[in-house]
């Protein structure tokens, strides 16, 4: 009964749920020791750590693409050394993108935010992984972070 239970509570969650995650993608790195702290800080905090955020090129059908999708927002996991180790492209729309569209996306994503470098955020003279969301828009043919 109670698997009952929580199947229940899982379809409620997921039928409440806001965002769709369109495509996700994380870097393979060796193992490594886990760190003491992560912790999950706002874009405006994360903000402060920014070295480089240059903005996606985007061409005409990879923009109007984006566009279609509404508000689109990005989870970023952040590792000690400053480097997005992965990522989560969210919309606030129902997406049928085609699986052509959905490899696009993907590697326009993994090249742009590639370029993407933060200082470490430090707890206790110890760097320390982020978690954060980033709000994004398409300004002509590139992608964006709206600044909060």
């Amino acid at each position: 009964m109670r698997r009952f239970g929580f199947a229940v509570a899982l379809i409620l969650f997921a039928a409440t749920s806001q965002a769709e995650v369109l495509v996700k993608s994380c870097i393979l790195t060796p193992p490594k020791e886990s760190p003491i702290y992560k912790v999950r800080v706002s874009q405006g905090v994360q903000l402060r750590n920014k070295i480089s955020a240059p903005e996606i090129a985007l061409d005409k059908e990879d923009a109007k693409m984006l566009r279609s999708l509404g508000d689109l927002k990005i989870a970023l996991n952040i590792g000690t050394n400053g480097i997005i180790e992965c990522y989560e492209l969210q919309s606030s729309k129902a997406a049928n993108l085609n699986p052509d569209a959905t490899v696009r996306l993907k590697k326009l994503l993994d090249e742009g935010l590639a370029k993407w470098r933060f200082s470490p955020y430090v707890i206790e003279d110890r760097p320390t992984e982020v978690e954060t969301s980033w709000e994004f828009e398409v300004k002509k043919d590139r992608l964006r972070y709206r600044k909060p």
